[in-house]
């Protein structure tokens, strides 16, 4: 699926496996293309305007605050968001995040990245246990004292 219009105005090609490449597959060949919107608001409109006006509602109902004034609101940025720190979360790397969000730099991603600290720490726990083996010095055993063995 292809994106001619961007946030960051480059074309974007989106990598779709699984069922959700099956559906969009199902939807283009049911759309008379090109001037029909792939995935249309209600009544045939603009996804993008059905989004902004329908999402509040939606959030809404599923028992959750709405919009930036709230520090846990969700937007749909909070769907970005969380793709990108699920993927690396999951061991996907930073530039297959990149690509897949469409971020021009290094830098969008890593705002991402700081919500993989258990990798950080598998990391350290690994680097410890290298540093401590190569380190590591044979127990020192204390030598018996020589007891008087002798008779009386």
């Amino acid at each position: 699926m292809i994106t001619e219009r961007t946030k960051n105005g480059e074309r974007f090609t989106w990598p779709l496996e699984g069922w959700p490449k099956d559906y969009v597959k199902a939807r283009v060949a049911a759309t008379r293309f090109p001037g029909e919107y792939l995935f249309p608001g209600p009544r045939g409109g603009n996804a993008r305007m059905s989004v902004r006006r329908y999402l509040p509602g939606v959030i809404r109902a599923a028992g959750l605050r709405y919009g930036r004034k709230y520090p846990d609101g969700v937007t749909f940025h909070t769907f970005r968001h969380s793709m990108a720190s699920l993927a690396i979360n999951h061991g996907v790397p930073a530039s297959t995040v990149q690509r897949m969000g469409n971020w021009k730099s290094r830098v969008m991603v890593q705002r991402y990245a700081h919500l993989a600290d258990e990798e950080l720490r598998k990391a350290a726990a690994k680097l410890a246990n290298l540093v401590g083996i190569r380190n590591a010095k044979k127990p020192v055993q204390k030598k018996k004292k020589a007891g008087k063995t002798g008779s009386n």
